[in-house]
């Protein structure tokens, strides 16, 4: 049985078989990195303010209607130059990484906090953790 498998750009371990499908969704936390550009000039202040988002949960709103709420539990970001960051955070597993930057359907979204349209250009999840 593999303990591990690389697929050209997915990596994945720690892989278990399961006897039965669950019952239940799976809750679990998401560990992500991910690359955002701004479309303006953007100082560490508005950077700062992300630390306001473990304050809060976050609404995402879906088509069909349905409402939910997810935290997220710790965020850290390293600024690249005048419109462009990474942003590392940890959050309840569900919550859409795009639309959290762009802010569509998602609120508070990453453009709304620091008042500046952000894009996300890429992102990767270093770890999942089941609860």
């Amino acid at each position: 049985r593999a303990k591990s498998a690389n697929l050209e750009h997915v990596e994945v371990r720690n892989l278990k078989i399961v006897s039965d499908s669950p019952k239940k969704p799976l809750k679990f936390n998401s560990l992500v990195e991910a690359k955002i550009s701004a479309s303006s000039k953007i100082d560490s202040n508005l950077l700062r303010k992300l630390k306001t988002l473990t304050e809060n949960p976050i609404v995402v709103y879906e088509k069909s209607g349905k409402r939910s709420e997810k935290r997220i539990l710790s965020i850290k970001y390293k600024k690249h130059d005048d419109v462009s960051f990474t942003l590392f955070f940890k959050f309840e597993g569900g919550l859409p990484v795009k639309r959290f930057v762009t802010g569509d359907d998602v609120s508070p979204g990453i453009s709304q906090i620091i008042g500046v349209s952000c894009k996300c250009l890429e992102f990767d999840f270093h770890d999942v953790e089941v609860k």
